[in-house]
């Protein structure tokens, strides 16, 4: 794209295309989706502006629903509503299968909204090559503001509690977990500003602890990426998600 001429020009251009310098400069100012966390190499992302045919949904129980809604996104026009379920098991969700990829660090990460009658909000990854699998779940618990993983031995281990969230219709807040799928290890994990890092995921002196969990034989060979919304039980509460990212090569 030729620039360094007068707006009206039919000069000859001083410089005929923006050089990398210019270019990369460009690309911070739009900024991106994944403005809070720029790590890793991007595998998939949607913000839901061409619809929700990018995911797959998902739920448990009666009156559960998934829509789009304009006036709530973090980004762009639009995001997904998602209504859970008031009864079984009260849930509604969101998931991405992509196809098998080599074993990295992977990570997933969200734009989500809370409100007065949702019991959490649930992050997990699955990898599978067909010969091992590995599970890593992060758990915001709305009730009580604990940030939960499951170990290796299906045991929540709370990382922190943290000051409940406001509930709110607008899509604010922010949560990311990144898992080694060489290793078997949680890496780190973010709510918002705070970053959870392995080191309070490390098994503890007198056993096993956080690492991910292996679920035997695997069933399946792909990245499976699950984002759930699960309401206190007899509501139907309304939570938004927004500008899922899905990463490999996590640092």
């Amino acid at each position: 794209m030729p620039h360094g001429t007068p707006d009206w020009g039919l000069q000859q251009p001083q410089a005929v295309a923006y050089d990398l310098m210019d270019l990369s400069e460009l690309v911070a100012r739009l900024g991106s989706c994944n403005v809070w966390d720029r790590q890793g190499t991007t595998l998939f992302e949607t913000k839901f502006d061409e619809g929700m045919g990018e995911v797959d949904t998902g739920f448990s129980g009666t009156t559960a629903a998934h829509d789009l809604m304009t006036g709530y996104s973090r980004q762009g026009a639009y995001c997904m509503r998602l209504t859970a379920a008031h009864d079984d098991e009260h849930w509604a969700d969101v998931s991405k299968l992509l196809c098998v990829q080599l074993p990295s660090r992977f990570g997933l990460e969200i734009a989500f909204s809370v409100e007065a009658n949702t019991e959490s909000w649930e992050l997990r990854i699955e990898w599978s090559d067909a010969t091992q699998e590995w599970q890593g779940t992060l758990r915001y618990m709305h009730g009580t503001g604990n940030i939960d993983v499951i170990d290796n031995t299906g045991v929540v281990f709370t990382l922190a509690t943290i000051g409940l969230l406001f509930d709110d219709d607008r899509v604010q807040y922010k949560m990311k977990l990144v898992i080694d799928a060489v290793t078997g290890e949680y890496v780190r994990a973010i709510v918002n500003d705070t970053v959870y890092p392995s080191s309070l995921m490390l098994p503890p002196p007198a056993g096993p602890g956080p690492g991910l969990v292996d679920p035997g034989a695997p069933a399946f060979a792909g990245l499976s990426l699950y984002m759930r919304h699960t309401g206190v039980i007899a509501f139907n509460p309304e939570a938004y998600l927004d500008c899922i990212i899905v990463t490999q090569q996590e640092p």
